[in-house]
């Protein structure tokens, strides 16, 4: 049963950093292309009146379609507006 007041959904506005990677699942064939996305933070110290950057790295899979748009269209340094769902991986 589905809980309905749950929610995992993401927005991240940033710029890549580095080149999009394609490659294809041996398994199904099926795309897939990774990437990472800088997002930025400014802080303001009201004691010292200084500002500080904090970048914080997100790792992005795409999958499909969206996959072949990513390796075509994306390159690095360029902003970019991600949505879509938090996975967290083990290995």
């Amino acid at each position: 049963m589905r809980d309905l007041n749950s929610l995992n959904r993401v927005l991240l506005i940033g710029r890549l950093g580095g080149k999009p990677e394609r490659r294809v699942l041996p398994q199904s064939g099926r795309p897939i292309t990774r990437f990472t996305l800088a997002t930025n933070e400014r802080l303001f110290n009201k004691t010292t009146r200084e500002t500080t950057d904090r970048t914080e790295w997100h790792k992005i899979v795409v999958r499909g379609n969206q996959a072949d748009f990513a390796e075509k269209y994306l390159t690095q340094g360029q902003q970019v507006c991600i949505e879509g769902r938090l996975r967290t991986r083990s290995w």
